[in-house]
């Protein structure tokens, strides 16, 4: 029997979605997005990936686009600093734009969004999706992954 690699296939399917955020991205800076991913599988990691590209490939400018990261618990913006941190473990090779991301609880989004005019994209960590594809397409949220 066959062994399974089971971080190859982790590989596999987020840069499958990481491609997509780009494509995305490159289509339309200002869309409406919502990365789908089943529970272990590397969502914030993915989303790590995802926003590490669209800096190195220029879709976001390094010397002067942010990120807006949020989540409405401090445990997961920990999380993703984490997160940002392990990325420049694993790909030592590939440089890690965690300074262009401003880390922020969702209570204090509104006001980071008001005072900082150069957030070009804003993760929400944990956000809920709508369980009904009418309802989630009613949204204006493309989605991807599955």
């Amino acid at each position: 029997m066959p062994t399974l690699n089971v971080q190859k296939r982790y590989d596999e399917f987020q840069q499958d979605a990481v491609n997509c955020v780009f494509k995305d991205f490159q289509k339309k800076l200002n869309g409406r997005y919502l990365l789908v991913i089943p529970t272990g599988g590397g969502k914030t990691f993915t989303a790590v990936k995802a926003v590490n590209r669209l800096f190195k490939e220029g879709v976001l400018d390094s010397a002067k686009d942010r990120v807006l990261w949020t989540a409405h618990r401090i445990e997961l913006i920990q999380q993703a600093r984490g997160t940002f941190e392990k990325f420049t473990t694993v790909y030592p090779e590939v440089e890690c734009y965690t300074n262009n991301v401003d880390f922020k609880m969702i209570s204090e989004a509104d006001a980071h969004l008001a005072a900082t005019s150069s957030v070009k994209m804003v993760v929400i960590d944990e956000g809920i999706q709508p369980a009904d594809p009418a309802r989630r397409e009613a949204s204006g949220v493309r989605s991807w992954g599955g």
